[in-house]
């Protein structure tokens, strides 16, 4: 399991915890709840776009050569 993912699975957990009690963040002049993020390179990313941008390049990742010789001079020819 990712990091990516173990960080959605553990912010659903907490939400289903919390979903009894009281709301946080619900009162006036706050901000609503950004949803699960976690650390990349030292910059804090958001769990779901980061999940569904790898989603989306996962064909590309497939159509790429594993060689690296092979893959420096690869080209995507689109028309």
């Amino acid at each position: 399991m990712s990091r990516c993912d173990a960080c959605l699975v553990e912010f659903e957990n907490t939400a289903k915890e919390n979903k009894g009690g009281e709301e946080e963040g619900k009162g006036p002049g706050r901000k609503r709840g950004r949803g699960p993020t976690f650390k990349i390179g030292g910059v804090m990313v958001n769990a779901k776009s980061f999940s569904a941008a790898v989603k989306e390049l996962e064909p590309l990742e497939q159509a790429l050569p594993s060689d690296p010789e092979q893959r420096a001079n690869w080209h995507l020819d689109i028309k």
